[in-house]
C-alpha cells in the first residue's frame, strides 16, 4: 500500500481494487500500484465524464503476468455488457499508447490469478469534447465492397456483398451525432449460404462458406431465375469437392427438382472456364456433403443471355435406331427409326421449340427388343428380349411373322446362344421360355391350424443400453424397459402382449439413445457423449446440465474418456451455465478411469464440441449427489 505524509493526523492513500471516477481528469491504477498487485483479485472501475464528451486514455505503465492469467479488460460504456475495446495482459499496452472511447463512459475489469504478481498498470484519462471525435473506421467486411461518404458525425458507409454472398445486417451505417461517436449499426456480414434464390441478371452460385471449406452433412438448394426469353450461361471459376462422389453438385435445367438433370459433378469434374448453358430462364442446384472430409467447394458465375442466340442441344441417337436431322434451330425436326426387331416407345419425331425455352418437344424415344411381338412388314427381325443384352429369367414370349399370302418366310440366323441344358429354348412357331437357371431340391413345409389361445407373444428382446422387467409373454402381460443412466428413451417404456386374433406387442421396443445434450435432475446418473459407446458425430455442439437437491453437491467419476486431442473437447463449469467458473477443458485422454471431479454447488454445466474431422468413442462420466 502506498503512503504519503500530510500536516495533521496521519492519512494513508491507497490504489484500490476498483473505483468509480467522475473527475474530468484522473488515473486508473492496479491495486497497490506501484507495488505489486495481490493475487486472486477481481476489480471493477468506471470512468464517467460529462455527456457530450469522450474519454482519452494514455498508458503510463502496464506489466502483468504474460500468460493471460492476469488481465485488464476495457469496455466502451458504463457496464459489463458494453462493447469490449480489448483484453490486455503481459506488456500488450505500451507506454504512451492512446485509447479513445466513443462516449462519456468506460468500464474496466482487472483480474489476477493465484500465481505470480507484478507492478500492474497506470493509465491516465482525460475528458475531451465529443465534437473533436469521428467514428472509428469500421473496416470492410470480408467478401464485400463499400462506398464511404466519411467518418464524421452524420456521414454514412454503404456496403455491397460480392456476387454469390448474402448480406446479414444493414447495408448502410451512419456515424451518429449526439453524445457518442458510434455507428448506427454493426457492419453487415457477407455469407455464402447453404442455398439461395438468385434473380439478378448476373451473379454467382457458391458452396457454403466459400472460399473456406464447406461443412459436413449439408444439403443445400439453389435456384437462378432470370427474365423469360433468356437462357442462363454458367462459367466455372473453381470446383473441388470430395472425389468419391460423397459430396456432389447436381444441376437441373429448370426451376425444380423434377427438371431434366444436366449433370452430377464431384471431385474436379468441372474445370475452370467450363461453360454450361440452360435451355430456358431457370436452373436448379443441389449440393450435398457427407460426414467425412470437406473441401473448398465451388464458385460458378452465371449470366443472363438472349434466348435468340440459343439452339437446342443435340439430343443424341437412341440405342438401336437411326435418325434423319433437319437441324437444331427453333422449328427444326429430328425423326428416329428403330432398327429391325425393335419396338419404339415414345414419339418418332421431335421438334426444337420456339418461345422462351430451347428444348425438344418430347424426350427421345427408346427402342426395345420386346418379350413377344407380331411382325407384318416384308422384312424384319425376331429378337430375344433385351437383345443384345441378356434376356431375363422366367420369361415366356410369343412372336408371329405374317407376310402376304402367296409368300413363304426364309429365316437367316445372325446369332444364337441360349442355355445349353434346354431349360432355355426357342420353338417354332415362336415360343421362347427361360427358367430360373440352377435349381435345387426345394422345400417341404407342413402346416396345421392351432388355437390362438395357446400362443404367446415372441420374446421382444432387450434394447441396447437398457434393462427390462418381465412377467410372462402371455396375452395381456407386459414388459417394462428402463434405459441405463445417461441414455434417453425414445418410444414406449411399457409394451403389452395383445389379446384378440394376433399375438403381437402393443408397440415396438423403445430405443435408448445417448443424446447430444441433456438436463439431468436425478441424484445419480451419467453424462455420455452422443452415440456413446459408438463414436460421436462430427460438427457437434452439445450442452448438458446436472441439478441435484440444493443441499447437495455433485461428484463426477470418469469411467471412460477418449476424444480427438485438442479439436474435440468437454468443458465443465461449476454452476448452471457458461458464466460459472470453469472447472476444466478436457480433450484426448485428459480424464482417466476413476478420476473424480467435485462441484461446489448443486449444479454443473457441460459443453461438448466435436469438429469436422476424426471422431472417437467419447466419454462416460457417472455422477452422484453428495
Amino acid at each position: 500500500m502506498a503512503t504519503c505524509t500530510v500536516p495533521g493526523p496521519a492519512v494513508r492513500f491507497a490504489a484500490e481494487c476498483g473505483s468509480d471516477w467522475t473527475a474530468s481528469t484522473g488515473a486508473v491504477l492496479s491495486p497497490n500500484y506501484p507495488s505489486s498487485y495481490p493475487s486472486n483479485q477481481q476489480c471493477y472501475y468506471t470512468v464517467t465524464v460529462s455527456p457530450g464528451s469522450f474519454i482519452q486514455l494514455t498508458v503510463r505503465a502496464f506489466y502483468t503476468q504474460s500468460n493471460g492469467g492476469d488481465y485488464l479488460e476495457i469496455r466502451d460504456g458504463g457496464t459489463e455488457s458494453a462493447t469490449r475495446i480489448g483484453r490486455y495482459y503481459g506488456s500488450q499496452l505500451s507506454t504512451g499508447e492512446v485509447i479513445k472511447s466513443t462516449s462519456y463512459q468506460l468500464w474496466f475489469k482487472f483480474r489476477s490469478d493465484s500465481s505470480y504478481t507484478y507492478n500492474g498498470f497506470h493509465i491516465d484519462y482525460a475528458e475531451m469534447d465529443i465534437s473533436l471525435r469521428s467514428c472509428d473506421d469500421p473496416g470492410t467486411p470480408t467478401y464485400s465492397s463499400r462506398v464511404v461518404a466519411g467518418f464524421s458525425a452524420g456521414q454514412s458507409i454503404t456496403y455491397t456483398c460480392n456476387p454469390g454472398y448474402t448480406m446479414h445486417g444493414t447495408p448502410t451505417i451512419t456515424c451518429l451525432t449526439g453524445n457518442s461517436r458510434v455507428w448506427s449499426d454493426n457492419n453487415p456480414t457477407c455469407v455464402a449460404e447453404c442455398g439461395s434464390d438468385w434473380t439478378a441478371s448476373t451473379g454467382a452460385v457458391l458452396s457454403p462458406n466459400y472460399p473456406s471449406s464447406y461443412p459436413s452433412n449439408q444439403q443445400c438448394y439453389y435456384t437462378v431465375t432470370v427474365s423469360p426469353g433468356s437462357f442462363i450461361q454458367l462459367t466455372v471459376r473453381a470446383f473441388y469437392t470430395e472425389s468419391s462422389g460423397g459430396d456432389y453438385l447436381e444441376i437441373r435445367d429448370g426451376g425444380t427438382e423434377s427438371a431434366t438433370r444436366i449433370g452430377r459433378y464431384y471431385g474436379s469434374q468441372l474445370s475452370t472456364g467450363e461453360v454450361i448453358k440452360s435451355t430456358s430462364y431457370q436452373l436448379w442446384f443441389k449440393f450435398r456433403s457427407d460426414s467425412s472430409y470437406t473441401y473448398s467447394g465451388f464458385h460458378i458465375d452465371y449470366a443472363e443471355m438472349d434466348i435468340s442466340l440459343r439452339s437446342c442441344d443435340d439430343p443424341g441417337t437412341p440405342s438401336y435406331s437411326s435418325r434423319v436431322v433437319e437441324g437444331f434451330r427453333p422449328g427444326d425436326k429430328i425423326t428416329f427409326t428403330c432398327n429391325p426387331g425393335y419396338t419404339m416407345h415414345g414419339t418418332p419425331s421431335i421438334t426444337c421449340l420456339t418461345g422462351n425455352s430451347r428444348v425438344w418437344s418430347d424426350p427421345n424415344p427408346t427402342c426395345i427388343a420386346e418379350c413377344g411381338s407380331d411382325w407384318t412388314a416384308s422384312t424384319g427381325a425376331v429378337l430375344s428380349p433385351n437383345y443384345p443384352s441378356s434376356y431375363p429369367s422366367n420369361q415366356q414370349c410369343y412372336y408371329t411373322v405374317t407376310v402376304s399370302p402367296g409368300s413363304f418366310i426364309q429365316l437367316t440366323v445372325r446369332a444364337f446362344y441360349t442355355g445349353s441344358s434346354s431349360g432355355d429354348y426357342l420353338e417354332l412357331w415362336f415360343k421362347f421360355r427361360s427358367d430360373s437357371s440352377y435349381t435345387y431340391s426345394g422345400f417341404h413345409i407342413d402346416y396345421a391350424a392351432v388355437d390362438i389361445s395357446l400362443r404367446s407373444c415372441d420374446d421382444p428382446g432387450t434394447p441396447a443400453y437398457s434393462t427390462r422387467v418381465v412377467t410372462t409373454f402371455d396375452a395381456g402381460n407386459s414388459v417394462t424397459f428402463t434405459c441405463n443412466p445417461g441414455y434417453t428413451m425414445h418410444g414406449s417404456a411399457t409394451i403389452t402382449c395383445l389379446t384378440g386374433n394376433s399375438r403381437v406387442w402393443s408397440d415396438s421396443n423403445p430405443n435408448c439413445v445417448a443424446e447430444c445434450g441433456g438436463d439431468w435432475r436425478e441424484p445419480t446418473g451419467a453424462i455420455l457423449s452422443p452415440n456413446y459407446p459408438s463414436s460421436y458425430s462430427s460438427s457437434q455442439t452439445c450442452y448438458y446440465t446436472i441439478t441435484v437437491d440444493p443441499s447437495n453437491t455433485i461428484r463426477l467419476t470418469a469411467r471412460a474418456f477418449y476424444t480427438e486431442s485438442g479439436s474435440d473437447y468437454l468443458e465443465i463449469y461449476d454452476g448452471p451455465d457458461a458464466s460459472a467458473t470453469r472447472i476444466g477443458r478436457y480433450s484426448g485422454s485428459g480424464l482417466t478411469n476413476g478420476d473424480v471431479i467435485s462441484s461446489t454447488t448443486n449444479q454443473l454445466w457441460f459443453k461438448f464440441r466435436s469438429d469436422s474431422s476424426t471422431n472417437y468413442s467419447g466419454f462416460q462420466l457417472d455422477y452422484e449427489a453428495v
